[in-house]
């Protein structure tokens, strides 16, 4: 289940895959916002998938992933990051996940005929507050995460 812990405020709270007013349609493969999370302390951070309108002929989807990136530039999956595909409306979804690089975005496709998903999502990663937002990303686990 995610891992809020805390006050809310004191996360790194970023929107990631978000559709235009248009949605998330087969002619772009959405690729969503990079988040960086050099302020992030935690081993475990959480990403709420919130698709509000899925629409389309035949059985219009929507599957989304977590990516991450060392620069920013060349991404690769993260272990667990997948979204459980979704093919209805109003649905909610947050999920865990472990990054080991600095740099993460959800990317997402929908599949269909003449799909469009209304979609958005949110990385939220514990800040580091004291002091002062010093140090920052962590790949390294805790002992016995």
């Amino acid at each position: 289940m995610a891992n809020f812990v805390g006050d809310i405020s004191q996360q790194i709270v970023s929107g990631s895959l978000f559709a235009t007013s248009t949605g998330v349609s087969t002619d772009a493969n959405a690729q969503g916002v990079s988040v960086d999370l050099a302020s992030n302390v935690a081993n475990v951070c959480t990403a709420v998938q919130v698709v509000g309108g899925l629409a389309g002929t035949g059985t219009p989807t929507l599957t989304s992933k977590i990516q991450e990136s060392t620069d920013g530039t060349t991404w690769t999956d993260v272990t667990g990051g997948g979204f459980t595909a979704v093919s209805t409306t109003s649905a909610v979804e947050a999920i865990p996940f472990k990054p080991t690089k600095r740099y993460v975005r959800t990317t997402g496709t929908v599949a269909g005929t003449s799909p469009v998903a209304e979609t958005c999502t949110l990385i939220y990663a514990p800040r580091r507050t004291v002091p002062n937002n010093d140090g920052g990303f962590d790949p390294v686990a805790a002992p016995g995460n």
